[in-house]
């Protein structure tokens, strides 16, 4: 079991569920790789201020 100085019972029951749910070492990287993918991207984006390059979508 985690065991630390911030470790909650939730946070543990978030981080141990896939274990139980028998998901793959493997999965939980591919997951961890997209999430850290996407938010430097949107990092990037945000720094470099980049310009879409469609239009708008209309208000609804």
């Amino acid at each position: 079991m985690l065991s630390g100085v911030n470790s909650s019972p939730t946070k543990q029951r978030i981080l141990t569920m896939p274990r139980l749910n028998q998901v793959s070492s493997d999965l939980i990287a591919e997951g961890v790789g997209h999430i850290g993918l996407a938010t430097f991207s949107n990092l990037f984006d945000h720094v470099s201020d980049t310009k879409l390059d469609f239009p708008t979508a209309e208000n609804l």
